[in-house]
């Protein structure tokens, strides 16, 4: 029994330590992400700042064909190991990493003539295409050395150190953001060059750490070129592709947008769409730190077979970053003009705040329900589901495109028909997808983002009515109106999420 008791207080003050760092190290990282996107506008121009996301969008599809080996593979190798199956574990991560390594030599080709040929399907300015290029170059780079070396990533999750990730990833960024502020600061002739230098050596410092993390967390763990197995091989690939082909569904109504607005609209518009996916972002590096926190103890559980605790896992998990994309998406919608003048320095923001609106409303929906889309990771249940996301991300596409080239709506047709897509999967089919995993009433699953939601709105209704009677004429009365906000949004946002008896999830067993 005390035995017990101990394991469980260790894994309970893991968990509190693994959040704390998470949040400290998406906090820090947010806030230079914040720094730098004004500073990287005033230094190169609303039109090669659209390059930026649009870089990172071509390195999300360089990722989804990695993740074909990459996205799984601590499912597999943190379960072999929960399971005291050292050897099959090492398999896995032999496995990856060598299939990586193949992968990414063969892709070398590929990649530099799809640089070459980027000006046949993207807006580029004329006298900006050489260094578009050489940017999208060493982009593409950054993204193989992480892409590469992923799976050292593993030894976080099967040591439930993710404490040490958080350190590791702002390693990185802080060597990002002095490099950026270096390069871009006028020492040298000012270059969208300077952007891709940065990223790729904070990729590659990211890789170093990694793996000598990984000699230092799980050195039993680390590839072996003799360890090769075809049969594991096949296994990853069986559960990474439908897990590719899920974020290619993500990618479509985000990066794929992005890439429609440069084409369709030009690149001062995707310039102006790419700001708007900001918030958006720095709200997804939130739910994506605060789920990273129950993924291993979700995959120990589903090892051991323990459905029940694993439900209160996820239940749990929903509640947490409900809240928090509550708080979040409230503050923002309520102060974006506000901020946004403060931020960008300018005053006419109409056209940004409401597509900021669209691209972060629906947050609310995809934080609550990703311990959910956790879930069919952990499962191995992602083949139907992906099918379906893409499918409907299609279709989507289509009559966003439809709009686009029929219509005088622009932009605002992009935004809102991905807005429509991510807020009907995420608020009405993962809940009962993850329902039927789970043997549970869907109404269980979805009660989390319904208040969400209804909690969201309560509250910018508050600071909307707290705005009306002051006078918001300087940055420290602006201060000041957030902060009696926030206090009130904390308030209405525990209410909604956590003000209610606590539901257990029963099992039908």
């Amino acid at each position: 029994m005390n035995q017990n008791g101990n394991k469980r207080q260790v894994r309970d003050g893991r968990f509190g330590v693994n959040l704390l760092c998470g949040g400290i190290s998406h906090a820090v990282k947010a806030g230079i992400a914040l720094f730098l996107t004004p500073f990287l506008i005033r230094r190169l121009g609303i039109e090669l700042y659209g390059f930026y996301p649009i870089a990172l969008e071509i390195m999300a599809i360089v990722g989804l064909i990695f993740g074909l080996l990459n996205s799984t593979a601590n499912r597999y190798v943190a379960v072999e190991y929960a399971g005291a199956r050292r050897r099959e574990a090492r398999e896995y991560t032999s496995t990856v990493f060598v299939s990586c390594v193949v992968l990414a030599a063969a892709m070398l080709v590929p990649l530099g003539l799809l640089v070459s040929f980027s000006p046949r399907f993207l807006d580029i300015p004329r006298g900006a295409m050489g260094e578009v290029k050489v940017f999208l170059g060493l982009m593409l780079l950054a993204g193989l050395a992480d892409a590469v070396t992923a799976v050292f990533g593993a030894s976080y999750d099967t040591s439930n150190r993710l404490d040490f990730r958080a350190a590791q990833e702002l390693t990185a960024v802080f060597i990002k953001a002095l490099l950026l502020w270096f390069l871009l600061s006028g020492v040298f002739s000012v270059s969208i060059v300077g952007v891709g230098v940065a990223i790729l050596v904070s990729s590659l410092v990211g890789a170093i750490v990694r793996f000598f993390m990984a000699r230092f967390l799980t050195p039993e763990l680390l590839p072996n070129l003799r360890l090769f197995s075809f049969a594991a091989l096949r296994r990853v690939l069986a559960s990474g592709t439908w897990y590719s082909v899920n974020e290619l569904g993500g990618w479509i109504t985000q990066g794929g947008f992005l890439l429609m607005v440069n084409i369709g609209v030009g690149s001062e518009a995707a310039g102006v769409y790419s700001l708007s996916l900001t918030a958006s972002r720095v709200f997804g590096g939130v739910m994506m730190t605060l789920a990273g926190v129950f993924l291993p103890t979700a995959m120990r559980k589903f090892a051991a077979g323990d459905r029940e605790a694993l439900c209160a896992d996820i239940a749990r998990g929903q509640k947490l970053i409900g809240f928090f994309m509550l708080v979040g998406v409230a503050m923002a919608v309520g102060f974006l003009k506000e901020f946004l003048s403060l931020w960008l320095g300018v005053g006419n923001t109409q056209l940004l705040r409401l597509l900021t609106v669209f691209a972060i409303v629906p947050m609310l929906s995809v934080g609550t329900a990703l311990p959910l889309f956790n879930l069919a990771v952990v499962a191995n249940r992602l083949r139907r589901m992906s099918l379906l996301y893409v499918a409907g991300a299609l279709l989507g596409g289509g009559v966003a495109l439809g709009l686009l080239f029929l219509t005088d709506l622009g932009i605002l047709a992009v935004a809102a028909v991905s807005f429509a897509v991510r807020v009907l999967w995420y608020s009405v089919f993962m809940p009962f997808y993850a329902s039927r995993l789970l043997e549970v009433e869907p109404l269980r699953l979805f009660l989390p983002i319904l208040r969400s939601y209804l909690g969201a709105g309560a509250s910018v209704g508050v600071i909307f009515a707290l705005k009306s009677v002051c006078h918001l004429t300087s940055p420290l009365a602006v201060f000041i109106a957030a902060a009696v906000s926030l206090c009130a949004v904390l308030i209405l946002g525990f209410l909604a999420v956590y003000g209610h008896p606590r539901e257990r999830i029963n099992l039908k067993i």
